[in-house]
Order: structure tokens, then sequence, then C-alpha cells
């Protein structure tokens, strides 16, 4: 559902590329590469589904990508270069774990990388100030 989600969307703004959902990489490969962001995330992580612990997570994340809560976002030019701002320079490394200097929201060690991008929900909501044009994941 997400990745055909992400591949409507593009489509709808005649981004002819070949994508795929990239969570270890989301900011980089999804968000700064194509202007889009899945909205509305319900879960406390955003990770890969299949990694999301206990059913109670799975079902939330399904029933909010059939309810067209969770929904893939066109950011404004303004939106993603704000996204882009406040988004920390994150290279990857061959472990696709975050560099040692990025602070790790997944646990109180501070010298533990992080493996988990940060949540696309951010500041982005779906008033009149997002783009203007919304794309259901169903």
């Amino acid at each position: 559902m997400i990745n055909v989600g992400l591949v409507n969307i593009l489509l709808a703004y005649d981004i002819d590329s070949p994508a795929k959902m990239n969570y270890d990489h989301y900011e980089t490969q999804v968000v700064q590469r194509w202007g889009v962001i899945l909205s509305k995330w319900p879960c406390n992580q955003f990770i890969n589904p299949g990694r999301l612990n206990g059913v109670e997570n799975v079902h939330l994340l399904w029933q909010a990508l059939q309810e067209g809560k969770c929904k893939w976002v066109k950011l404004t030019e303004a939106e993603l270069a704000a996204r882009i701002l406040s988004t920390p320079n994150i290279t990857s490394s061959p472990n696709n774990t975050a560099p040692s200097n990025t602070p790790n929201m997944a646990s109180s060690h501070s010298n533990t990388p992080s493996r988990n991008p940060p949540n696309p929900v951010s500041s982005i909501s779906n008033d009149k100030s997002s783009a203007d044009y919304v794309m259901s994941v169903k």
C-alpha cells in the first residue's frame, strides 16, 4: 500500500522515476528526492511496517492507511526547503546507521547510533498551507 501510494503520487505530478519506499534513508531518498511525505504516520516510530512491535501497531497503521488518515502529500517548495533546513545532515554508513554524532532518539545512550530516521509527520499538516494535492494510498 505504501509503495503503491508513493508511485501514484509521483505519477500524478508527472515524476516518471522508479520509486521504492526507503525507510532507513527516508529523508534523503524519499522526501528530499521527490518532495513528498507520508503524512500522519500513526505509530511512535517511523520504521518499516515489518519491523513494528505488536499487532496493535500494525493494525493501527493498516487502519490509518485504509481510511486515508495516513497518506502521501506533495510538499510545496517552501515546505520542502524548510524541511531540508531542519533535517540534520545524515550520511549513510555501510550498516545503515546514523553517524555517531547524531542523537539517538530510540535510546538514552547518546553514543549509540540510531537506526530510526526522523518521524515524517513533523510539522506538516493537511491544512490549506500544505500542498494542493493529496494522494490516498488505497
